[in-house]
Order: structure tokens, then sequence, then C-alpha cells
């Protein structure tokens, strides 16, 4: 009887001890799921800056005929067109939008070339 009583005290021991294993990788993974979590938020606000940083950059070269920042704006895969003149009495026009960059498949080669 002695030996079974100690026997399910070893096990007990040997659980709690499991118990505090399992408890510390589930910390771990809750600290590094928190981490990954700010870090998506961060880039979420990061990404309206950059839009932010973009239209003002092409009113700027629109605006200004500014063909250095169209030279940095085209480099930058960033494509616009300024917004067609308003009819008269319309009202003043909102300033260029940036429109994504192009997804679609590069140009064939000129004809005669691999």
């Amino acid at each position: 009887m002695v030996w079974v009583a100690t026997a399910l005290a070893a096990a007990s021991l040997v659980l709690v001890v499991v118990n505090m294993v399992l408890a510390l990788g589930n910390e771990q993974a809750r600290t590094e799921a928190n981490a990954r979590q700010q870090f998506i938020s961060q880039n979420g606000q990061a990404g309206s800056l950059d839009n932010a940083l973009i239209r003002a950059l092409v009113g700027e070269a629109v605006n200004n005929n500014n063909t250095e920042i169209q030279a940095l704006l085209t480099r930058a895969g960033v494509n616009y067109a300024p917004n067609p003149p308003a009819p008269a009495g319309a009202g003043a026009a909102p300033g260029p939008t940036p429109t994504e960059p192009s997804a679609a498949a590069p140009a064939a080669p000129p004809a005669g070339k691999p």
C-alpha cells in the first residue's frame, strides 16, 4: 500500500512539472503573438503615412512640373495622371491621385529579338 501511495505522489509531481513546462511554453507563444500583432498594427499606420507622402509627391510633381520628383515616382513604380480640367462653374477639382503600379505582364521584347 505504501508503494502505491509513493507511486501516485511521484506521478503527481511529474504532472506538476509537465504543467509548469506547458504554462511557460504557452506564455512564450502568447508573447510572440502579441509582438506580431503590434508589428501588424504599426505597419498599417505606416501604410497610411506612405499613401499621404505619395499623394503629396504626386501633387508637387504635377502642379509644379517637377521632373526630378516625376522621375523618382516613375522609378518607384507609381503611376499617376493629372485630373482632367473641370467644366466651367464646377468648382475646384481635387489634386491628382496616384494609381497602383501596373500588375500587367511585362511587354514582349521587340520583334527579331529572342
